[in-house]
C-alpha cells in the first residue's frame, strides 16, 4: 500500500493555476522559468511560472527564496494563512 502524498497544486483555471502548499516544511524557489516545491520524502516538484495566478500557504515552516517572491509579485499573488 503506498502512501498517499499531500496535492500541492490545484485550482485550474484557464490554463493558469492557484498553487496550494499544504506541506509543512515545503521550500518554494524559482529556477529556470518554473516555480519548484521540495518537501520532506518527496520527489521535487515543478510548474511554469507563467501558469500560476496566486499562492496560498496554508501550511507552517514553509521556505520562500527570493528569487521565488521576485518572479510571482509582478503578475501572482501569494497568501499566507496561518
Amino acid at each position: 500500500m503506498r502512501a498517499r502524498t499531500k496535492p500541492i497544486c490545484s485550482g485550474e483555471f484557464n490554463g493558469h493555476f492557484n498553487l496550494n502548499i499544504f506541506q509543512h516544511g515545503a521550500i518554494l524557489g524559482r529556477e529556470r522559468g518554473f516555480i519548484t516545491c521540495k518537501a520532506d520524502g518527496q520527489a521535487e516538484r515543478r510548474l511554469p511560472l507563467d501558469d500560476v495566478r496566486a499562492v496560498i500557504i496554508a501550511a507552517r515552516g514553509v521556505t520562500i527564496s527570493s528569487n521565488f517572491l521576485s518572479g510571482l509579485l509582478t503578475d501572482a499573488i501569494v497568501l499566507h494563512c496561518d
